[in-house]
């Protein structure tokens, strides 16, 4: 039985991720030896465009997990585990532990051809002035990362790749594919120095940043309100969310979600969030929420 450490889903593919594990024993000319057994990563689903990561296109769909032989070569190669992984609408990236970003699928097919069905993953970190990537997160065809700055110590920067058609890299251009991480700026006169980026998400086609503790902007498209009360159907630039939020005023910010054309805001106790490190104390205290869902709702799809 594989047990299971994380997990991932894009369109229509899926992928596991094993538990390492640490070593087992062996019998070689009558010594016992101790060999290292690597973590290794399933995938099932959909392959049509190579989304899977398995060396032989043998099948268009995967219906039972089958070894990601491509990324696993790769990581072991490296020598390198994964620290987080991500779908998009036709491709998969990983964030690996020695900071490669690779990339593999059709992420980016009508707007580049050169990225048609990337069959062996690509490691696509460009960035230079970066020391330690934190997170990832991945759109349908765009992909955000965290980053710790080289110049300033502690400094968290937020960098974007991909697709760009309604603004979801989160800074002007005409381009509407960028094939390389650029750096994008927070307006300085909007934020105190001293707060710094927590979280990025994203959904389909927009990007929603937390900065410090209740501070949150978007970038991208906004047909259903997703990024904030503003009436541009998309914007090309951070704006800040702009919502009254009626939550408590002992409640904080816990988490961001999004997904397709929504945004939800995840609100806890501050005191449940102080007292977090306490595990008895955490286990006996009744954690309280409340989430606000930003999206369009028409009136053929009623809430129950």
């Amino acid at each position: 039985m594989i047990k299971i450490q994380k997990i991932a889903c894009g369109s229509d593919f899926s992928f596991a991720l094993e538990f390492l594990n640490t070593s087992i024993d062996v019998d070689f000319n009558n010594l016992r030896l101790t060999q290292k057994i690597p973590e290794e990563l399933f995938a099932w689903g959909s392959n049509e465009l190579h989304q899977l990561g398995i060396e032989e296109k043998k099948y268009k769909y995967y219906f039972t997990p089958t070894k990601a032989n491509l990324v696993n070569k790769i990581l072991n190669k490296q020598k390198t585990k994964i620290k987080n992984l991500v779908c998009g609408w036709s491709h998969a990236c990983l964030l690996a532990e020695n900071d490669n970003v690779y990339l593999w699928g059709n992420p980016f097919k009508e707007y580049n051809k050169k990225y048609q069905d990337i069959e062996t993953p690509i490691n696509i970190n460009n960035m230079k002035n970066v020391t330690k990537i934190i997170s990832i997160s991945s759109g349908y065809n765009h992909i955000a990362i965290l980053c710790l700055s080289l110049k300033k110590q502690n400094l968290v920067e937020l960098y974007t790749y991909g697709a760009n058609e309604f603004g979801q890299l989160g800074y002007p251009t005409d381009e509407v594919y960028i094939d390389k991480f650029n750096k994008v700026n927070i307006p300085k006169s909007e934020v105190n120095e001293n707060l710094h980026i927590t979280k990025v998400e994203c959904g389909a086609c927009h990007t929603i940043v937390q900065m410090g503790s209740n501070l949150i902007y978007g970038f991208g498209q906004n047909n259903c309100k997703q990024i904030g009360n503003y009436n541009e159907e998309f914007l090309t630039t951070p704006k800040k969310w702009n919502y009254i939020m009626n939550v408590d005023s002992d409640k904080t910010l816990y988490d961001i979600k999004c997904s397709n054309d929504i945004t939800c805001l995840l609100f806890k106790n501050k005191s449940d969030i102080e007292n977090k490190d306490n595990t008895n104390k955490a286990n006996n205290t009744k954690n309280e929420f409340e989430i606000q869902v930003n999206s369009f709702i028409t009136e053929d799809m009623p809430l129950k």
